[in-house]
C-alpha cells in the first residue's frame, strides 16, 4: 500500500509541476509600455579613463574599432522584475537599430564587414563606467555581422538582432533568479586588438537614453517564457490528501 501511495503521489507531482501556462512573449524597451528598466553606456579603448556618458545624449552607441587601434564597446542592462514569478525562459533575443556609419572621410569608400559579439557581463554604472573600469566580457551569447561604410553609403542600416541561444537563455534565467533581477550585456567586435589596423571600422546604434532621436529604435530585449498554472499546486495538495484518506480507510 505504501508503494502504491508513493507512486500515486509521484505521478501527481509530475502532472502538477508539469502543468504550465502557454508561452508568453515580453518585449522590454525603454519608454514602451511604461518600462524604465534599461540602461546602456559606450566605452572606448583609446580613452581608458574617460566616461563618455555625456556623448550619449545624441542617442548613439557603437561597436568596432578606430583607426588608431581603440576598440569600441557598448554595455547594456535590462531589469527583469516585470516578468511574472516562477517564469521559465525558452527564448531570448536582443534587437538593436543602426542609424548611420562613420562618415568622417568622404573620400574613403572602403566598406568593412566584421563580426560583433553579445556577451554576458556584470553590473556597471553608466554615469561612471570607463574602458578601464568596465566589467569583463563573459560568455558569448550570440553574434551578428555588421558593415561599416566610411562614406556613409551602404553598410548595415535598420535592425540587427542577436538571436536566441542556449547560453543566452541561461544568462536570462540566472539573472532572473538573482536578487537584483537585472541582466547585463557587453557588445564588442569579435576580433578586437587586431594588429596593424589603420582604418575606422565601426557602426553606430541608437541607445536607451530618453533623448534618443527615435524611441522606437531603442534596444529591445524579447523574452519567451512560461509560468506554472496557478491551480496545479492546489491539485497536487487535494489529490495527495485524498490518497492519504484512502490509505487510512484501507489500513
Amino acid at each position: 500500500m505504501r508503494k502504491a501511495l508513493l507512486a500515486g503521489l509521484a505521478g501527481l507531482s509530475l502532472y502538477a509541476f508539469g502543468a504550465t501556462a502557454g508561452a508568453a512573449l515580453l518585449t522590454l524597451q525603454q519608454g514602451a509600455n511604461s518600462y524604465t528598466g534599461s540602461t546602456d553606456a559606450r566605452v572606448r579603448g583609446d580613452s581608458g579613463n574617460v566616461n563618455t556618458a555625456d556623448a550619449q545624449t545624441a542617442g548613439l552607441n557603437w561597436v568596432g574599432q578606430l583607426s588608431g587601434g581603440g576598440d569600441l564597446r557598448t554595455l547594456y542592462s535590462f531589469n527583469l522584475s516585470s516578468v511574472p514569478t516562477g517564469a521559465t525562459f525558452s527564448a531570448a533575443s536582443l534587437k538593436i537599430s543602426s542609424n548611420f556609419q562613420d562618415s568622417s572621410n568622404a573620400s574613403d569608400t572602403e566598406v568593412l564587414t566584421f563580426g560583433a559579439d553579445l556577451t554576458s557581463t556584470t553590473t556597471f554604472n553608466p554615469a561612471t563606467v570607463t574602458w578601464n573600469t568596465q566589467p569583463t566580457p563573459g560568455t558569448v551569447l550570440s553574434s551578428i555581422s555588421v558593415t561599416s561604410a566610411k562614406n556613409g553609403s551602404g553598410g548595415t542600416t535598420g535592425a540587427s538582432t542577436f538571436a536566441s541561444s542556449t547560453a543566452f537563455v541561461t544568462a536570462i534565467q540566472n539573472a532572473y533568479a538573482s536578487g537584483g533581477q537585472t541582466v547585463y550585456f557587453s557588445l564588442k567586435a569579435t576580433d578586437e586588438n587586431i594588429t596593424g589596423h589603420t582604418t575606422n571600422r565601426y557602426i553606430f546604434f541608437t541607445n536607451s537614453n530618453e533623448e534618443s532621436v527615435s524611441p522606437a529604435l531603442r534596444p529591445e530585449l524579447s523574452l519567451t517564457y512560461a509560468v506554472p498554472e496557478p491551480g496545479s499546486l492546489t491539485l497536487l495538495g487535494v489529490a495527495g490528501m485524498g490518497l492519504m484518506a484512502r490509505r487510512r480507510r484501507t489500513a
